[in-house]
């Protein structure tokens, strides 16, 4: 998701999430079925994630 507008307040909560937290959950869900896994992240650059994810877990 992408946009061009700014919102200092939420600029500053997302720093102070990912400054605390460097993992989460992902989930989707498709025709196969739900899918959910923990993933680690970093950060690169603003507003940049780089995830990373563990091939074939979370089934």
């Amino acid at each position: 998701m992408t946009t061009t507008e700014r919102n200092p307040a939420v600029q500053t909560l997302l720093e102070c999430t990912l400054a605390r937290h460097k993992t989460m959950f992902l989930a989707t869900s498709g025709s196969d079925g739900s899918w959910v896994s923990g993933v680690y992240f970093a950060e690169d650059g603003p507003q940049r994630l780089v995830l990373v994810l563990r091939s074939g877990a979370g089934r």
